[in-house]
């Protein structure tokens, strides 16, 4: 009995010693393949933006970046780590696919929006342009709700624009005002400032400035475990781009928002004085009637 013990034993050494280090080849290729994957990379990425900005929390305090080479040291002892441990990376990734596809329950419906507003078209919730006809008399009316698209500059940059249904709220005039952004849309989906074309530089700071504030907003309002995972990172990211920007060129891009702005404004009044709106419940131009509805015949 004690023989064959023995050889069992010897028998289990040999197999052991044969496909160990094939079973630890294939552990560690596994490891490699999710460290080459793009949401490991994403993760290791974030991360490093992190330490690169240090605590998030003192984030409105003076700016010290963290050396580049210890950023790198990060980077490659996270990677090993990775490749070591990777059924732990696995894990954070799945939890964070799940976390962000999290449905909102704070969303009211369709449905829950026209209760509150009791009834009745709002031009917020009828896009492109069609017909609106009432339900109480004969009127019928060709309609723009919302329609956009771009202007192109003398350089061939281009400017978005947009036309918005506006109705007046004295003679309940339909009518339309037509605006062009002052800035020339960026072009391509890069998160960084440097390379952008000077005329692209202020419409790309204004849509990070506002992705960052939007952020920040949702984070101050909900608990940390309630954020969404893009958040943060979002706010990191943008304020290191942001911190590049002088205040010089921050102040000059505002006063000419200020000032598109209330050119704009200027135009919200009809031929009779009355004041344009589109957030009130439309009604009957002819009778009164908020007993609309609308055909959308075209959309952008």
């Amino acid at each position: 009995m004690a023989v064959f013990l023995f050889f069992v034993a010897l028998i289990c050494i040999l197999v052991s010693s044969v496909y160990a280090p094939i079973l630890a080849l294939i552990y560690l290729f596994i490891g490699l393949l999710i460290l080459m994957s793009y949401p490991t990379r994403k993760i290791i990425n974030r991360e490093a933006d992190r330490l690169s900005l240090g605590n998030w929390a003192n984030w409105e305090e003076e700016y010290k970046p963290v050396p580049e080479k210890k950023i790198l040291y990060f980077k490659i002892l996270v990677s090993l780590s990775c490749i070591i441990i990777w059924p732990l990376f696995l894990s954070v990734i799945l939890t964070e696919k799940m976390s962000f596809s999290k449905p909102d329950t704070t969303l009211k419906s369709f449905e829950e929006h026209m209760s509150d507003l009791e009834g009745g078209l709002t031009f917020s919730y009828i896009g492109g342009a069609g017909e609106i006809n009432c339900k109480d008399c004969n009127f019928s009316h060709g309609l723009t709700s919302f329609t956009h698209g771009y202007v192109q500059g003398e350089k061939g940059e281009m400017f978005p624009s947009s036309t918005s249904g506006f109705q007046c709220q004295s003679c309940g005039k339909f009518t339309t005002r037509s605006k062009t952004q002052p800035f020339a849309d960026s072009r391509g989906f890069t998160d960084t400032l440097a390379g952008l074309p000077d005329e692209e530089r202020a419409h790309k700071i204004e849509f990070m400035k506002s992705m960052k504030e939007m952020c920040e907003s949702n984070m101050k309002k909900k608990p940390k475990e309630e954020w969404l995972s893009t958040w943060e990172p979002t706010v990191i990211k943008y304020t290191k781009e942001l911190n590049t920007v002088s205040p010089e060129e921050l102040k000059a891009i505002k006063d000419k928002r200020d000032e598109s702005n209330r050119e704009y404004a200027a135009t919200l009044f009809c031929d009779c004085g009355g004041e344009l709106k589109r957030e009130q419940i439309l009604f009957c131009p002819q009778c009164k009637s908020k007993n609309l509805e609308y055909d959308m015949h075209i959309i952008t």
